[in-house]
């Protein structure tokens, strides 16, 4: 279900006098909601102060304002995100509908995502509604004077004006799970029924913490499109959870993969110092360093395996063998998850040149980094000579995945991910009473202690789940806390 995003009665009179076609019949409100789109949707900025694209400048004038519109938004926007219309539904004949019927002059371009069938849309809207725009974005529903729904004009009411949106996916993705149960990765069921069960006030303790974060966001530095991009993005997804916050989170099944994506309205979507402040007094919970381990025992790399049984940090000796500082850490994750899952060495490096010249040109050579190419290399040619591989128990093909060894071998990796951690929403499951587990993030989750006497005890029992499904598939994964 698209969202009706709520605005002013004065910009929306404004709207209506400057764009009438779109507002003409309220019995079908679509060109209203692709309005809406054009002006608050997610908006790609391509800022050439990035160090990526000043190695690979992109040609012509810089493109700023274009809205990302992909085949599912599309979809929703005209109303066919049933499971039986979306897969008759052409985005770029959509598009063409809309200009004839609204007269926008519209530039359309495509966006390399899901295999070309994206688009990125630019209308060239009035500087002072642009402005206007942005405050009605940057502003509160209960803040604004006479707020109205977008496509209708009718008034809204405070508590149900996202709650629609979150409904509709929890009734769409139950009713989808109930229906197609067998066609849901086993893997994912114990995450899926868990997080389906939740009661619907279940982030209602948390709310009075959102007020005073959204007008300190309000108050972030705006200098460049992408900081302006990012605060009004924080500022929107705050505005929607204090909405939306009686509601229990969304999650459906990945296409290919185990793992469960948030839908709706989530705090999955804000940076983690925000969303820690929101959600105060409760624990985040992660598998340490999964993927490491993980190709540690999976590729049988003995050099890190004998790291892990010293108790040492991967982490902390590859910036040794780097001599990398502890601020650039970020950025060689990012460089060892494009060697493990097979990048090639030019987009590595790519990565790389956002820490000093000396470190980057030392990752190739670290002991570790030239390890794990030769473990990597080795798995990628035997998936590619077995046409698949065996995953869990369960034979993966090669040619189910657009046979892409490297996109395979990461498909394996979080498979095994998703086994792991999924012993914990088993055991939140049997204890209701103790704690419970917010969100779910992967690797991990945000847990809730309703028991506060007993938090060792229950950080002590998530641990053993996790060491115990770990070590029966031969992997030691360990489970760790952060306040």
């Amino acid at each position: 279900m698209f969202s009706n995003r709520i605005v002013s009665q004065v910009f929306h009179d404004v709207l209506s006098s400057t764009f009438p076609q779109c507002f003409s019949d309220s019995q079908h409100p679509i060109p209203a909601r692709f309005l809406q789109h054009l002006l608050f949707g997610q908006l790609h900025f391509h800022d050439s102060e990035t160090l990526f694209d000043q190695a690979f400048p992109l040609p012509g004038p810089k493109r700023e304002g274009f809205v990302l519109c992909d085949r599912s938004t599309l979809a929703q926007i005209a109303g066919c995100e049933s499971c039986d219309l979306h897969g008759h539904f052409h985005a770029l004949e959509f598009l063409g509908r809309m200009q004839l019927v609204t007269g926008f002059p519209l530039e359309i371009t495509d966006y390399n995502y899901k295999e070309g069938l994206a688009r990125e849309v630019r209308m060239i809207f009035p500087a002072d509604l642009l402005q206007a725009a942005g405050h009605e974005m940057r502003s509160r529903p209960v803040d604004k004077i006479t707020p109205v729904y977008f496509s209708t004009g009718q008034v809204w009411k405070p508590s149900k004006a996202m709650a629609p949106y979150n409904r509709a996916a929890d009734a769409h993705y139950s009713m989808w799970l109930d229906r197609n149960h067998n066609k849901v990765s086993p893997l994912s069921l114990p995450i899926l029924n868990y997080m389906r069960g939740l009661t619907t006030n279940v982030y209602a303790p948390f709310l009075p913490n959102v007020a005073g974060l959204i007008e300190e966001v309000q108050q972030m530095p705006t200098y460049t499109p992408t900081e302006r991009y990012q605060r009004d993005a924080y500022l929107r997804n705050l505005i929607r959870f204090e909405e939306v916050g009686t509601l229990r989170p969304v999650y459906k099944p990945g296409d290919h993969s185990p793992r469960v994506y948030a839908m709706g309205y989530s705090l999955l979507s804000l940076p983690r110092d925000l969303r820690r402040r929101v959600l105060v007094g409760t624990l985040e919970a992660d598998l340490s360093s999964a993927h490491m381990v993980i190709a540690a025992y999976d590729l049988d790399i003995p050099s890190m395996k004998a790291l892990f049984m010293a108790g040492h940090s991967f982490w902390t000796v590859l910036l040794e063998q780097t001599g990398a500082k502890p601020e650039d850490k970020p950025v060689l994750k990012k460089a060892i998850y494009s060697v493990l899952y097979g990048a090639s060495r030019t987009l590595t490096r790519t990565v790389l040149e956002r820490i000093p010249e000396a470190a980057g040109k030392a990752f190739f050579k670290a002991p570790l980094v030239k390890d794990l190419y030769t473990a990597r290399n080795n798995r990628l040619s035997q998936i590619e000579d077995d046409s698949g591989i065996s995953s869990l128990g369960e034979w993966l093909e090669l040619t189910d995945f657009k046979s892409e060894p490297h996109t395979l071998l990461s498909i394996h990796a979080q498979r095994i991910e998703t086994y792991v951690i999924s012993a914990c929403y088993e055991e939140a499951a049997r204890a209701t009473r103790d704690f419970r587990i917010l969100s779910a993030e992967h690797d991990g989750f945000t847990l809730q202690i309703l028991r506060p006497q007993n938090v060792e005890g229950i950080k002590k029992r998530l641990r053993n789940a996790v060491s115990k499904r770990g070590k029966g598939i031969g992997i030691p994964l360990q489970l760790e806390f952060k306040d």
